[in-house]
């Protein structure tokens, strides 16, 4: 699997059309038949870096970046903070390890990721993205609750009330609630 076919693929499944910008003059993707979408790709931040002549697009996509690119998006709704509790195993890049802690905990990757007994995670970082491998992960965005996920973390984060404040705190609520009154009811006199 190269960088532009993952970049390409990624991109259709989110529905996006390649951009019709023309990609700068002297960079590598320019003649390129995935142009449009490299190009969507730095537009929309999923591709970055200090060379932007340079994307490598018939380049083997290694796990860690394939990743990275999937995380510059989902960091814009989920913040990376939630992840940094993920124990990752194996060898993650520095500049990578975000976003494969966010990728684990969403369970975003496929079956061949490793849990190990002390609970750390090994995504493969460094190998290769084969196509298998791919089509697990464009399944897993399709299909993780990732909102809920997130809730869920964000819910965790979130400080516990003792049960006695709770207790007091209803307490309170009910003494001080005013009663709501019934409404009136016509009478048959009244009616007449």
């Amino acid at each position: 699997m190269t960088r532009a076919e993952f970049i390409e693929n990624t991109l259709k499944l989110s529905g996006l059309k390649p951009s019709k910008t023309t990609p700068p003059a002297g960079t590598d993707w320019a003649d390129h038949e995935a142009a449009g979408y490299i190009q969507l790709g730095y537009e929309m931040g999923m591709i970055t870096g200090k060379d932007e002549q340079q994307f490598k697009p018939d380049q083997v996509i290694i796990r860690q970046e394939a990743m990275v690119m999937m995380w510059r998006i989902l960091q814009l709704q989920y913040p990376s903070e939630l992840f940094t509790d993920v124990k990752l195993a194996g060898h993650t890049d520095p500049w990578a390890v975000p976003a494969v802690q966010m990728m684990a905990k969403l369970g975003i990757h496929g079956p061949e990721v490793k849990v190990l007994e002390d609970g750390s995670i090994d995504l493969l970082s460094r190998k290769p993205l084969i196509r298998q491998e791919e089509a697990a992960i464009m399944y897993a965005l399709l299909t993780q609750p990732t909102d809920q996920i997130v809730a869920e973390l964000m819910a965790a984060q979130q400080p516990q009330a003792e049960p006695a404040e709770e207790a007091e705190a209803a307490e309170e609520t009910s003494e001080t609630a005013p009663i709501p009154s019934p409404a009136p009811v016509p009478s048959a006199t009244s009616a007449q």
